[in-house]
């Protein structure tokens, strides 16, 4: 024991003045004049009375939170490390105290660890709501939500969901603040579901090799090592290398069934044909369970994995177009205004109709509940990533989405940008991938809200159009489900 505190001593033993290196007193750190010895004995015989740990002990020693104590007891005021309280780190006061008892209680009684007894019992609780984080955030760059895993709790969760948000719901609830609340619904049972919402920024990452591929890999290749080897050993002359594994590869499968090379080289080749045909196998089946999974979370993606668009090769010289090119040739067919028809003669025939003008358009709740009944649930959102299975679910929004879309109609100005803003994507017309942008379609992902709102408008048109007859029966040919059209 150094006695006074200071290393790399000249000889033995130490001739120094007594130095504590805890208390910089003077005396030895071992000695039972120093408090902190004083008190690390204290702590030692509380931890073995009470059965408890190191810490639990040293903090029903330690009541002020400070490492250093001149005195034993310490006389200092108190302090817990806890929560910055004036109260000792182990007192009933302490609210870290008491979620503490409750984890160990939770934890006692259900049997669980002590990670999922505190994620059970500490919740955390934002300070700000789901709909107010959502409704600062920009549309576009939220995280994409996933489809939800229908089940009996997620059901539950909706329906309290859909209750929340219409007591949240007012008259002055514009549509910014109504498309947050339904994100942030919908991400919050996605959270309560155990599915965990995906960054629009993200990556997929590579895909890596099961474990029983690398294994039958690992066995294939070490056979067809052996195989090698026994060939050159074969021969009248090998080196000496050949000769030693040779041995070795002898030694290990040479029994009475196999006592030559020959029938030793027919039993590793018929090793490698059953690991090879087990590798199919297995791939297969393993195909088969991704497939199902598939099929189970976004059918759409299964049937194009399985359609002509996944034998799309991409192999030798493949082109892609650069956006300039892309951005030309979309541009010369878009930005090139449209010419009305303004001759004299078609004023003169417009002006001698008796087409009646459709007198209303305000949009009701019946017309939401009927246009959003009639999409698909899960198709593509848009950049704003809200699903119609979303707006389907929540009825307590339709009444409010009505009175939004009315507004639309009446100020055109009150339309968010995003709501009118779509993503591009282009899907190539033939089986290769070219450098010319006319080969490719362009398919416009735009936000369900959106879309929602000129299916509501279609059906409009529809009916002014069916109730005064301003068309010809066989000649319908912007009309629904119409068999029997005459394109003229």
């Amino acid at each position: 024991m150094c006695t006074c505190g200071q290393p790399n001593h000249p000889g033995e033993p130490c001739n120094e003045h007594k130095k504590c290196i805890n208390c910089e007193g003077q005396h030895a750190a071992d000695s039972r004049e120093c408090p902190r010895m004083k008190e690390e004995i204290v702590i030692q015989r509380v931890r073995t009375l009470e059965k408890i740990s190191y810490l639990e002990a040293k903090r029903k020693i330690c009541i002020c939170g400070r490492p250093k104590h001149d005195t034993t007891p310490c006389d200092t005021p108190m302090h817990c490390v806890n929560c910055e309280g004036e109260h000792a780190a182990n007192s009933r006061a302490c609210p870290k105290m008491k979620e503490e008892i409750a984890i160990q209680k939770v934890r006692t009684m259900e049997k669980l660890s002590y990670l999922e007894a505190k994620k059970k019992v500490i919740r955390p609780i934002p300070q700000k709501s789901y709909s107010e984080i959502a409704a600062t955030t920009n549309p576009t760059k939220k995280p994409r939500l996933p489809k939800l895993f229908c089940n009996p709790t997620a059901a539950k969760n909706l329906r309290e969901m859909n209750r929340i948000i219409a007591a949240d719901i007012s008259d002055q609830t514009d549509f910014k603040d109504l498309h947050a609340m339904i994100y942030a619904g919908a991400f919050a049972v996605l959270k309560l579901n155990d599915q965990r919402p995906t960054d629009v920024t993200s990556r997929k990452g590579t895909k890596r090799q099961p474990a029983w591929e690398s294994r039958l890999s690992k066995n294939i290749d070490n056979i067809r090592s052996d195989i090698a080897i026994l060939t050159q050993y074969q021969k009248p002359t090998y080196s000496q290398r050949v000769k030693k594994k040779g041995d070795t590869i002898m030694r290990r499968y040479t029994s009475e069934e196999n006592p030559t090379i020959v029938e030793v080289l027919d039993l590793l080749k018929q090793r490698l044909l059953a690991l090879s045909q087990r590798v199919k196998r297995y791939k297969k089946s393993s195909q088969r369970r991704k497939q199902n999974i598939l099929f189970h979370r976004n059918q759409r993606a299964f049937y194009k994995s399985v359609g002509k668009e996944s034998d799309r090769t991409l192999q030798g010289k493949t082109s892609f177009p650069n956006t300039e090119d892309i951005r030309h040739f979309w541009s010369g067919i878009w930005s090139n205004p449209r010419e009305h028809r303004t001759a004299h003669w078609y004023q003169q025939e417009k002006a001698r109709t008796s087409i009646q003008a459709m007198l209303s358009w305000t949009i009701t709740k019946d017309d939401v509940v009927k246009a959003i009944g009639r999409t698909s649930n899960w198709r593509a959102p848009g950049p704003d990533g809200v699903h119609n299975y979303w707006i389907k679910a929540f009825t307590s929004t339709h009444q409010q989405l009505a009175k939004c879309y009315s507004t639309f109609l009446e100020r055109p100005e009150t339309i968010p940008e995003f709501l009118t803003t779509g993503v591009t994507y282009l899907i190539p017309k033939t089986e290769q991938y070219t450098a010319d942008p006319a080969k490719y379609r362009p398919i416009t992902c735009l936000s369900t809200a959106y879309k929602l709102l000129t299916a509501i408008l279609a059906d409009k048109v529809h009916n002014h159009l069916e109730r005064n007859t301003y068309w010809m029966r066989n000649r319908r040919d912007v009309g629904r489900a119409q068999e029997d059209v005459k394109n003229n």
